[in-house]
């Protein structure tokens, strides 16, 4: 599972790398973790998290926006890369809700389950790895080379 210095980081990168927006690139990097909100707001993590925003519905429907707004172009290749990112042992349920298996590139059976967004993300930090490390390394560098870009945007 990856956190949003991850996600980030790989958007700004690949934006950079494609030459699209690095804004809208982010945007769409971290779109489908914004059900993490719900919880914040009282729903529980655990069934509101990597549902009906990981699933196909999402790229879909900013894939069709994308006709008449170009600028959903790199929000829709910003939630794509998302999905790809996070189809790591965790999975993902592309076909949600209608088919609610988890898609992965590893499966591993996960019986921990988390109540809050808060406490995904304190387990998270305490279990501190490698991939801690370059997860927060991807969003420097994904800074680092779009640094024009943003002082463009702030100044």
């Amino acid at each position: 599972m990856m956190i949003f210095a991850g996600h980030a980081g790989i958007a700004l990168i690949a934006a950079y790398l494609i030459k699209q927006d690095p804004l809208l690139m982010l945007i769409g990097g971290v779109m489908p973790d914004l059900d993490a909100i719900l919880s914040i707001l009282g729903a529980n993590f655990g069934k509101t998290h990597r549902k009906i925003t990981h699933s196909i519905i999402l790229p879909i429907i900013t894939g069709i926006l994308s006709i008449w707004a170009p600028a959903f172009i790199p929000i829709t290749i910003g939630v794509l890369i998302h999905f790809i990112t996070d189809m790591d042992h965790w999975g993902i349920p592309l076909l949600y809700p209608i088919i609610k298996d988890e898609y992965s590139l590893i499966k591993i059976d996960h019986s921990k389950s988390y109540k809050t967004t808060k406490e995904a993300i304190k387990e998270w930090f305490k279990n501190r790895d490698a991939k801690f490390y370059i997860e927060w390394a991807l969003l420097i560098i994904g800074i680092i080379i779009n640094w024009g870009y943003i002082i463009n945007i702030l100044f």
